[in-house]
């Protein structure tokens, strides 16, 4: 899968793209700074994220993911029967495989965190900003296309629930904050702006709109929230461009939210398919095909008896959108009919021998 070829990135590479999930502990050179000067004055901006973080805080969790530890396992295999028997009995042993985020989503205890730190997990605890707890929580879901999981904890009910942004809720250049457990610092904030929307074609998962940020997202941050002036949650923060990029990626609200309710009430998530092969749009084949543009999803194969098949699409289309939503390559096309709902009947737009045409699909389950 996908997320392992991240995980073995961030093991055995200093570049490329990495998941922001394995923590270990830093022995930085610790060196003295002079005290700033305070003249007793603040900006509005700066009150306003001071507003933020007290806002935000105490709805953030440091979630930690156990694996089994084999009991009596070493080099050598007990041998006596008194000692398999030991064995046998002995108590559970865990240890610590990944440190991250989460954010409450309501007053029933349930936190939104990501699907890649607690998918292989034998035992969760979460501890809420500020409670001297760390507790068991419960995984009620997850789903590793939108990198998204659900937890409950008994603690979590006495945290406020965090706001979460609708659509459209950020743009690029707007200033963003994210807060999270970095190399296990609780409740740490960063500041940064939105480097863009939309980002597609990472390889992190199956369905990919992601925000991009600068700010900076580090290990133990994965699950946390992004969020803006107001305290709104407008991301989960999922991934990084390698270390010390300064690139970061986070799930927009709305999917989250939307993915996490999917699991509470049905268990899992309904998919889309409409049955389409695509290639990314080059230079040379958006000449060819007489489009002025490399922006869109080039159809070059249609599944027989398949909703795009009847709904007129052929090979050679370009699709330019889909629900009044812009494609940019596959991969953003991809995400847009994964999230989509089976049985939804959406407008896909493409251009065919240079015209644009409008097709309606009914979109199909996988």
């Amino acid at each position: 899968m996908t997320f392992g070829r991240f995980v073995s990135l961030l093991a055995g590479a200093s570049l490329g793209l990495a998941i922001a999930l394995n923590v270990f502990k830093p022995q930085p050179s610790i060196i003295p700074v002079a005290p700033a000067r305070v003249d007793g004055q603040h900006s509005s901006a700066k009150s306003d994220w001071v507003l933020m973080a007290q806002k935000v805080r105490p709805s953030v969790a440091r979630v930690t993911a156990y694996v089994e530890q084999e009991p009596g396992s070493g080099d050598e295999s007990p041998g006596s029967f008194a000692e398999r028997l030991q064995t046998l009995f002995a108590e559970t042993k865990y240890q610590v495989e990944s440190v991250g985020s989460g954010v409450v989503m309501d007053r029933e205890g349930r936190i939104i965190t990501n699907h890649h730190l607690v998918a292989n997990a034998k035992k969760i605890t979460v501890k809420i900003y500020g409670s001297p707890i760390e507790e068991d929580a419960t995984l009620l879901g997850k789903d590793p296309l939108s990198d998204i999981a659900v937890l409950r904890a008994k603690g979590a009910t006495k945290a406020p629930p965090a706001v979460f942004a609708g659509p459209a809720a950020v743009l690029p250049g707007q200033f963003v904050a994210l807060v999270g457990n970095p190399f296990e610092f609780e409740g740490s904030v960063s500041l940064g702006v939105v480097s863009a929307l939309g980002r597609s074609g990472l390889g992190l998962a199956g369905i990919e709109d992601f925000i991009q940020t600068d700010a900076s997202i580090n290990p133990g941050d994965s699950g946390g929230p992004l969020c803006d002036m107001s305290g709104r949650v407008v991301g989960i923060n999922t991934a990084i461009y390698g270390p010390g990029s300064g690139i970061g990626f986070a799930i927009p609200a709305p999917v989250a939210v939307a993915v996490a309710r999917e699991l509470l009430s049905k268990g899992s998530i309904s998919r889309g398919r409409i049955g389409v092969k695509l290639q990314p749009l080059t230079e040379d084949l958006a000449r060819s095909l007489r489009f002025n543009r490399e922006t869109g999803a080039l159809v070059t194969g249609i599944e027989r008896r398949s909703p795009a098949e009847r709904a007129g699409l052929k090979a050679g289309d370009i699709v330019v959108s889909f629900d009044g939503r812009r494609v940019d390559g596959p991969g953003r096309l991809r995400s847009f009919v994964l999230s989509t709902s089976p049985g939804s009947d959406v407008e896909i737009g493409i251009i065919r021998d240079g015209v644009p045409v409008t097709f309606s699909v009914v979109v199909g389950g996988m």
